[in-house]
């Protein structure tokens, strides 16, 4: 009678540790899935990061190249190189003729 007893008890001993693995397997796998989320929502947020790093280079290089332009376009004109004066009404106001503009740094460019 003993011998049955210890077997069943070895087997309900089993099956109670068999339930809480999967348990414990069910909890690793939600928990796996929340961290690929994770690293995908990382992975997402670290391309557009690089991809604004991109776009803000390219927009600084364009200024680059502009400012360059506007420098030539000056010593070929023979501009002093003055900033526009803004009229009362705030506007900046060209000097000289043609279609020319402001720059970022406030320097005069020929418009294409």
């Amino acid at each position: 009678m003993f011998s049955a007893w210890r077997y069943r008890l070895i087997g309900l001993n089993a099956r109670r540790d068999l339930r809480q693995s999967r348990r414990e397997t069910v909890a690793a796998d939600k928990d796996r899935e929340v961290l690929a989320g994770q690293r995908d929502t990382a992975r997402a947020r670290t391309a557009a990061v690089a991809q604004e790093r991109e776009d803000l280079a390219e927009q600084r290089d364009d200024l680059i190249d502009q400012r360059e332009l506007g420098q030539r376009e000056r010593v070929r004109s023979g501009s002093s190189g003055t900033r526009a004066i803004a009229a009362s009404d705030g506007a900046p106001v060209p000097s000289g003729g043609g279609t020319r503009g402001l720059h970022l740094f406030g320097y005069h460019v020929t418009r294409r």
